[in-house]
């Protein structure tokens, strides 16, 4: 037997379902809201230097803290005032402004919540600014506590794209050095790895470096045994030292080949062009006969074939060099080896700086300077594949943390960049 449902019934129960409707809706909200546990954040804002008017105002690092109330995050310290929502998956942006003794303005940050730890990265007015915050949660069995989603085991998550088992040693060939080998890992050829590592501390002209030397060779020893790659290392180099380096790249690479220039020694900003440049051992300050200006760097990796090439510099006025902001793919995408091969298909042009239009520190990293610290114990510390984007936020971190300068990720203007990634294997 079947009922018939006539419309003066359907029509009455519509108010009926409408309430019940809203009522499911409401508490679904509700329960994506409770996946976040209420909670306390302290940490850092990190704002880049930015030049108005002709005049370069340089960049900062300033304390900031706030709560999680019912999935409502509230950050806050003596300029900056932001607020948002924590979405079900953690992301968030946060709106809100900031004021100085000399202007106010609007802020935003897009933000991702993952276990205890809050990132971001946004506008503080035409400033480029990265949040990085650490939670405290209340403990198991207080009220509003719970447990956290634990984050996918970075171990787990790379089963698919673990290393195989190492290849045959390179064939010597009697005089010359032995020929780098192609790597190879699931099935994906990431090509040959090639380094020119450039460390200056005895300057003819200018105050000599204490760490710089040091430096170069810990990251010429680390890519050489512990990543496979042929290493060309440059020590108190003039300038047309640097350059036959560079005419050698030109002339022996091709498209299969990765290269990283590492550069640790003094650099220097012309105010009024606002081109920046390292400064070999035979370059005076007030004659830039001998300098070499990031538009030699660009043309000299435009003409390199190398698919990809990261640029590493340890100098002051570094970050002059990362002209265009970087962006990257999902921590999901970057452990895709359908995404890492496009990747390894374009070229890629990427630097990273050890700071921005600012000075930089030479020591305090004990033998090293502090960024070097930083980028040793990354790459030392990585178990398999690590792309440039992450090497960079891992280093950025402590180098923010206990120095007076903030490093900075983009891709190099004019140099032939098609969005690739530059990708380091652990042998």
């Amino acid at each position: 037997m079947r009922l018939r449902v006539g419309p003066v019934l359907i029509c009455m129960l519509r108010p009926f379902l409408a309430i019940m409707t809203g009522v499911l809706l409401i508490q679904a909200i509700a329960a994506a809201a409770a996946e976040v546990p209420d909670s306390t954040w302290s940490g850092h804002l990190d704002c880049d230097s930015v030049r108005n008017h002709g005049q370069v105002s340089e960049g900062f690092t300033r304390s900031i803290s706030g709560e999680i109330t019912g999935g409502k995050v509230t950050l806050s310290n003596e300029s900056d005032q932001m607020s948002g929502d924590v979405e079900p998956d953690g992301s968030l942006t946060l709106h809100g402004t900031y004021r100085s003794e000399s202007r106010a303005g609007e802020a935003w940050y897009d933000a991702k919540i993952s276990g205890k730890e809050l990132v971001g990265e946004g506008k503080r007015g035409k400033r480029d600014c990265r949040l990085s915050l650490t939670g405290q949660y209340p403990p198991p069995g207080e009220a509003n506590a719970q447990q956290t989603p634990a984050a996918p085991s970075p171990a787990a998550a790379t089963d698919s794209i673990a290393p195989t088992s190492p290849p045959a040693p390179a064939q010597q060939t009697a005089g010359l050095a032995p020929e780098p080998r192609a790597i190879s890992v699931a099935g994906l050829d990431f090509g040959r790895y090639h380094a020119l590592i450039i460390g200056s501390n005895a300057y003819q002209y200018l105050r000599p470096l204490e760490t710089a030397v040091a430096d170069a060779r810990a990251i010429a020893d680390v890519l050489k045994t512990e990543y496979g790659f042929e290493v060309t290392l440059l020590l108190d180099g003039k300038r047309s030292d640097v350059f036959a380096a560079f005419a050698k790249l030109r002339s022996t690479l091709t498209a299969e080949d990765n290269l990283i220039i590492y550069y640790a020694g003094h650099g220097t900003l012309d105010e009024k062009s606002g081109r920046g440049y390292w400064l070999p051992v035979d370059a005076e300050l007030r004659n830039s006969a001998n300098w070499i200006s990031n538009a030699d760097i660009t043309d000299t990796l435009t003409a390199i074939d190398a698919r990809h090439v990261l640029v590493i510099a340890d100098s002051c006025y570094s970050g002059t060099l990362t002209m265009d902001t970087a962006t990257r793919g999902s921590a999901a995408q970057l452990l895709d080896p359908a995404y890492m091969k496009r990747m390894l298909k374009k070229r890629a042009r990427i630097v990273v700086a050890s700071g921005g239009l600012e000075p930089v520190s030479d020591v305090g990293g004990g033998k090293h300077s502090i960024f070097a610290k930083a980028l040793l114990e990354v790459l030392r510390r990585n178990g398999s594949i690590l792309d440039a984007t992450t090497l960079f936020s891992e280093v950025r971190q402590p180098v923010v943390a206990h120095a007076q300068q903030t490093p900075r990720l983009g891709y190099l203007s004019n140099a032939g960049h098609e969005g690739g990634e530059f990708m380091l294997v652990k042998q």
